[in-house]
């Protein structure tokens, strides 16, 4: 299942500050314009992410993004790996 596409000004609250995928649950990142950064708190690493990229992340981890810019972007929901990336 797709999320609607948010942006800047329509994000979530809830991705803004600390929070885990669920168990068993992989999320596919996509952003469609703009930039936005991932920060992976497990590992204290950021990434930018910018338009056409995507960023895969693995159940129960713990993280958080940033919106740096004007961005438009969505989540995909899976309930494996496998399906996580052979979506797109």
């Amino acid at each position: 299942a797709d999320s609607p596409i948010f942006s800047e000004t329509s994000a979530p609250e809830a991705i803004l500050v600390h929070h885990e995928t669920a168990r068993g649950h992989w999320v596919v990142l996509s952003i469609h314009s703009g930039e936005l950064v991932f920060v992976d708190l497990a590992h204290d690493a950021r990434v930018t992410l910018v338009e056409d990229q995507e960023w895969v992340i693995a159940p129960e981890s713990p993280h958080r993004v940033e919106i740096v810019a004007p961005v438009s972007f969505q989540f995909a929901f899976y309930q494996d790996q496998e399906a996580s990336q052979r979506a797109r």
